[in-house]
């Protein structure tokens, strides 16, 4: 009898129950209470509780489930990058601490001073917005994606998204003032805390600090065509309603050419640091597909410099003459001799061509994406098809040859801290640098073989003895890659 009266007294309780927030105040409680009951020597009869048990579960397993709202932030909004995910990776790791998760990701770089916190995934990020809770989720889908052509290779492709969670009741506080909020805060920790990342285009765009020093201040140029360069940055920058007035593309095409150890390298590291760009780099060899590479330009963000170093490595930009003299001249193919083919080689896809390169750097999906910088690299220029060349896509050609005089006077105060009239052999070796031929890197590489000022520079000085023996008695020289002479050179093109 006492059994069907608690009965019925439970089914009145459900069936016209309290208020939710009445219900949350008396659940530990509650919970606590039910927990004693169990251990006591004459419980609550077992259909009685496990009724009873049950019903309060189920009850704020429905509520919770009906309150709760959810956002789905992904990496990417159409072809574009979203913003606000990225906003949401500079955000969320101010709200993470090494005791306020079970699981979170630390590490130290040389130029930070201390130790950073990353954003982990699957692991609950809870903020505050006012009395508002918020939970946020990072959450990574692999997937595979295959061009249409048989037998080609698919490629791995990575899905990130945030998980955005709240009560229902504030949803429109949420989607409107706090990721707001979260954009704006972005933007501040941005500009405190501006660490250039180097990026690799394929491998799941694995990162990494941009750690190398060069910059315009330390590398050895022309101080003329140094200003030429920063001038022309500094216009590109300052110009996004002009591209958008003459109805182009707002990005720019730089080619660095010359022979090896000329600063190639360096000049671009230089160039994404007075931008304040990060750097993507892509290997042509790791692309499968015209497919992937559209989609590895896609998900590069705005404010970025795209680089293929020793571009001219490359078949699928050769001059498009030369590789039809080279067909028309092979007399005897693999075929004709009946050579099976190489296994190795069997279910690769063809790879990008030069139209994919060209489209996608010049093509209709070249404005998906704002203020981008182009760079490609090369030793063997003569080598690159000319429509690549052109302006709109390398709108400014920049050779980088031989040492010069003036170049070296930066070496000399890089390397020894001396300046022009602080040492007699410093004018000794500008006069041999007239008509000596000898890229910076292997005069950088004497200075660096003794820190006495006098050893270094009678190295110099002997090295540049050598070289100009060498290119009298072979008429060779150091890089054939170039033009003759000491000259650096700019081809610029205005759009």
């Amino acid at each position: 009898m006492e059994a069907a009266a608690a009965r019925n007294a439970i089914m009145e309780f459900f069936q016209n129950p309290p208020s939710p927030s009445t219900l949350f105040n008396a659940y530990a409680s509650l919970s606590a209470s039910l927990m004693i009951l169990r251990s006591t020597p004459n419980p609550i009869p077992p259909p009685i509780r496990r009724f009873l048990w049950s019903k309060i579960q189920n009850y704020f397993s429905t509520y919770s489930s009906r309150s709760l709202a959810t956002i789905i932030i992904e990496d990417s909004w159409g072809v574009e990058r979203n913003l606000l995910f990225d906003a949401a990776k500079v955000y969320l790791p101010s709200k993470v601490s090494p005791g306020s998760l079970r699981k979170v990701k630390m590490g130290k770089i040389p130029s930070r001073k201390n130790i950073s916190v990353g954003l982990p995934e699957d692991e609950n990020i809870v903020d505050f917005f006012g009395d508002v809770k918020v939970i946020w989720r990072l959450i990574c889908v692999q997937g595979e994606t295959k061009d249409g052509n048989p037998g080609n290779k698919s490629y791995s492709k990575q899905k990130w998204h945030f998980q955005l969670s709240f009560d229902e009741k504030n949803r429109e506080e949420i989607s409107s003032d706090y990721l707001q909020h979260v954009l704006a805060e972005s933007t501040s920790l941005t500009q405190e805390d501006r660490e250039l990342k180097l990026f690799s285009c394929h491998s799941g765009r694995k990162s990494t600090y941009l750690q190398h020093p060069a910059s315009f201040e330390t590398i050895a140029m022309d101080a003329d065509m140094k200003q030429s360069i920063i001038d022309d940055l500094n216009r590109f920058l300052s110009r996004r309603d002009f591209y958008k007035r003459i109805g182009k593309a707002w990005k720019r095409g730089y080619l660095l050419y010359g022979p090896p150890g000329t600063g190639k390298s360096s000049l671009v590291v230089a160039m994404a640091k007075h931008l304040k760009f990060d750097v993507h780099d892509l290997e042509l060899s790791s692309i499968f597909s015209d497919e992937q590479l559209r989609d590895v330009l896609l998900r590069m963000p705005s404010k970025s410099i795209l680089v293929i170093e020793d571009v001219d490595c490359y078949e699928e930009v050769h001059a498009r003459s030369k590789n039809v003299k080279k067909i028309k001249n092979a007399s005897i193919t693999s075929q004709d001799m009946n050579i099976p083919p190489d296994p190795m080689e069997m279910g690769k896809g063809p790879g990008c061509t030069l139209s994919g390169i060209l489209n996608a750097i010049d093509g209709l999906w070249s404005g998906c994406g704002e203020e981008r910088i182009i760079i490609f690299t090369t030793n063997h220029k003569d080598k690159i098809d000319p429509a690549l060349l052109r302006p709109g896509r390398m709108d400014m050609q920049i050779e980088l040859s031989y040492l010069k005089p003036s170049s070296f006077s930066v070496l000399a105060n890089n390397y020894l801290g001396l300046r022009d009239g602080d040492h007699p052999h410093l004018e000794k070796i500008k006069s041999m640098l007239q008509n000596t031929e000898v890229t910076p890197a292997s005069v950088a590489e004497q200075l660096l073989r003794s820190d006495d000022v006098d050893v270094a520079l009678e190295g110099v000085i002997n090295f540049l003895k050598q070289k100009k023996m060498e290119q009298v008695n072979n008429g060779d020289d150091e890089g054939s890659a170039a033009t003759p002479g000491n000259s650096e050179s700019i081809k610029l093109s205005e759009n």
